[in-house]
């Protein structure tokens, strides 16, 4: 009762000052004569009447708390933010286990995925199937003595080399490392051969790829075993089929395979058996050409080669011309024969040596010709090696118009011309 006695005086107290206090600025206006301006409405308040509104609005949101309710409030007021605290950190854990459980499901996701093997696509296949045909023709002009008869033979002979490549890749995805493969490829193709009855034949291949491609042997579409009548030889890149004897029925068509896992690389090539030609005067057979020298296009500095095998009774007399010259063997010259085949060599080719070449065979039952060009080509334009100054005068000798070709008939006279520019001449 005493506590509520006290806060009733304090209330009337408070307000007899306000009033006081209100009375105090009515006089001070009156005092004063100020008037509002007509229009306008009056802003301002007293400091006293906002005060007074502010403590009446005040009351009558919230009375005056005793001593005993205070700590009541501050009891309910920590209760509150404990409370207010546990629901935070609640809240916090079940975000964080939110967090968790979404990292762990993608996780888990990404595992599964790794686990999951893949089925590769299917392998693809893609083809590639080239031919070549190599035309290679061979002229002869055989002379026989029989009696007091010379027979004058010119044989020219066409032949026909087909050059097959096949190739199939298969493309697949695989796991590891796979080492590349290239393709087999014949660098040196196989050449017709020509053969007279119960002599030996021989074919031979250069080929490449990587890894090293297999090579079999083929006659008209049917293997070829290694036994003593078919030899077959293979080392590196190089593969050899030896047939010791032929006869007729062996004329036909050998081919070589190349494989490796890039692909496959096929060439081929006529074997023409002959009948043995009669003895002529004496029992001599004379000379005939069973493969004749080829012509031949390389670059100067390069070797260049002439091959020729010439069947007959020997003893041959076999030697090579040069423009109609006879070609005496020196250092860049050179003269081989070996199983009946004379080859020419020319080491070190330059320019010069661009000409008709001639091999001639005589027995004294015949003689046989054959005739080859060769085709040097001046090297590349390089930085010119070191040598002593030229006058501005000289000049390089030039062939402006070479050597042409003549046919003509026997006993008549020939004239061969050619225009050649340098200074000096």
């Amino acid at each position: 009762m005493a506590k509520s006695k006290k806060g009733e005086e304090y209330y009337t107290k408070l307000r007899e000052l306000e009033e006081e206090q209100v009375v105090k600025e009515t006089r001070l206006r009156e005092a004063t004569h100020q008037f509002a301006i007509p229009g306008e409405k009056v802003v301002q308040k007293s400091l006293a009447r906002g005060m007074a509104d502010s403590y009446e609005s005040n009351l009558e949101k919230q009375e005056e708390l005793m001593p005993w309710q205070k700590g009541v409030q501050l009891r309910q007021v920590k209760r509150e933010e404990k409370q207010d605290e546990v629901v935070h950190q609640i809240t916090k854990a079940l975000r964080q286990t939110r967090t968790d459980s979404a990292q762990e499901v993608a996780a888990t996701e990404q595992r599964e995925e790794k686990r999951v093997v893949r089925q590769p696509p299917d392998p693809t296949q893609s083809a590639v199937h080239g031919k070549e045909v190599h035309v290679a023709t061979q002229k002869q002009v055989q002379k026989e003595i029989q009696g007091d008869t010379e027979i004058t033979r010119k044989i020219t002979a066409t032949e026909t080399t087909e050059v097959e490549h096949k190739a199939k890749v298969e493309e697949r995805v695989v796991q590891g490392q796979v080492q590349p493969a290239k393709p087999p490829v014949f660098t040196k193709k196989i050449q017709p051969c020509r053969a007279f009855e119960q002599e030996q034949a021989r074919f031979e291949v250069e080929f490449d790829g990587e890894p090293l491609p297999t090579i079999k042997w083929f006659r008209e579409d049917f293997p070829i075993q290694n036994s003593p009548d078919f030899q077959i030889h293979t080392f590196s890149t190089k593969s050899i089929l030896i047939i010791r004897q032929v006869f007729m029925e062996d004329s036909g068509v050998f081919a070589a395979v190349a494989e490796n896992r890039g692909g496959r690389a096929k060439c081929s090539a006529n074997l023409v058996v002959q009948e043995r030609r009669q003895a002529g005067r004496g029992g001599v057979v004379p000379p005939s050409f069973l493969t004749t020298a080829q012509g031949t296009i390389v670059k100067a500095g390069q070797l260049a080669r002439f091959d020729a095998r010439i069947a007959g009774t020997k003893p041959l007399d076999v030697y090579w011309l040069k423009n109609g010259k006879k070609i005496t063997p020196d250092i860049r010259y050179k003269t081989l024969e070996e199983d009946n085949t004379y080859t020419l060599l020319i080491i070190e080719t330059v320019p010069e040596d661009s000409a008709q070449y001639e091999c001639v065979a005589i027995n004294s039952a015949g003689e046989a010709r054959c005739e080859a060009e060769c085709i040097v080509q001046a090297p590349s334009s390089r930085a010119p090696a070191k040598a002593p100054p030229k006058s501005p005068a000289d000049q390089a000798p030039t062939v402006i118009q070479p050597l042409s070709d003549q046919t003509m008939k026997e006993g008549q006279p020939v004239l061969f011309r050619c225009k050649i520019s340098g200074k000096p001449v």
